[in-house]
């Protein structure tokens, strides 16, 4: 069974944080930032998006020179900075630089945590693995979603937020704390 294979669960387990995030930038942002007062939450999702392709243009060889724990725990961290970053708003210049750094960490990660799932994939599952680190990424919308809205409805956006980013911080510990943190996968 692929699950069973050394350091996957792990992966998949980070990636299900990965989801949460996204998720909580996505469905989030712009409610909280109309709340505000700001009239367009745009600036965020065109520097989240710009960000992550420019990462995925020209940082492709990135993982390949520097390894997946290398890669992945900056880019965790800044994933967890931008969400914390939006508790912060209505700062000057703070919407673009939080999706800038959520940008940065999405670009990086969700190629980063397939390679290493399919780099710990048992022989001949490799598609398997694939199907389950997307579903990972499902899995932390679906469960991350609605857990967001009741921390956002109980205590607000700000605090949403931070919770999030410390979803963000958890993965960057699980990567940190992982035993198979230096080999190849």
């Amino acid at each position: 069974m692929a699950l069973r294979h050394p350091g996957l669960s792990r992966v998949l387990v980070v990636t299900v944080l990965l989801g949460l995030a996204i998720n909580a930038a996505y469905f989030f942002t712009a409610p909280f930032v109309h709340d505000l007062g700001i009239a367009r939450a745009g600036p965020f999702f065109i520097a989240y998006s710009a960000t992550s392709v420019v990462i995925r243009l020209f940082g492709r060889r990135t993982l390949d020179a520097y390894g997946p724990h290398r890669v992945s725990i900056p880019a965790f961290a800044m994933f967890g900075a931008g969400l914390l970053g939006l508790a912060f708003l209505p700062a000057p210049g703070l919407l673009v630089i939080s999706g800038i750094a959520c940008g940065a960490g999405h670009g990086t990660l969700f190629p980063v945590l397939n390679a290493l799932a399919t780099h710990r994939a048992p022989p001949g599952l490799q598609g398997t693995v694939v199907s389950l680190h997307t579903a990972a990424i499902d899995l932390g919308a679906v469960l991350g979603t609605p857990i967001c809205g009741i921390v956002a409805h109980l205590l607000g956006y700000p605090s949403m937020f931070a919770v999030s980013a410390l979803a963000c911080g958890a993965g960057t510990w699980l990567v940190m704390s992982d035993p198979l943190r230096g080999g190849k996968g």
